[in-house]
């Protein structure tokens, strides 16, 4: 699954995952009603990204927020070129897609299809 291998920046959140939810390494998280993170959709920017997979429904992990120094690691939903535009997509990945999306940033590294991990240069995103 994994392309990248590194951790950039060390500045991370801890979070518990909604009952039901897994999330990956590098899955865009958002927080819900009852203070529990849950997979972003691809209308919502997310508070940050998983630095690491959680083992099991409802377990803890970390996320690097949005303002976390450095860049962050994500979940492509398809192929990602360096340099492409990346977006908002569908169970807290990211796609090169802008219908009903928003923009998170540009790709440092590509990704070679779904699920492969690739670092982002992150640039504000619109709805922070």
């Amino acid at each position: 699954m994994a392309e990248l291998c590194t951790t950039i920046g060390d500045f991370a959140i801890s979070f518990t995952a909604t009952s039901g939810v897994t999330p990956s390494r590098g899955a865009r998280l958002l927080i819900a009603s009852d203070g529990t993170y849950g997979l972003a959709g691809i209308g919502d920017v997310g508070q940050g990204f998983a630095q690491y997979t959680v083992s099991a429904s409802g377990g803890s992990g970390t996320y690097k927020p949005w303002n976390g120094q450095g860049t962050q690691v994500g979940i492509a939903s398809e192929a990602i070129a360096v340099g492409d535009d990346v977006y908002t997509a569908a169970n807290g990945k990211c796609s090169t897609t802008a219908t009903n999306a928003l923009w998170l940033g540009r790709a440092k590294q590509a990704a070679t299809g779904d699920g492969v991990l690739f670092e982002i240069i992150v640039s504000s995103p619109a709805s922070i």
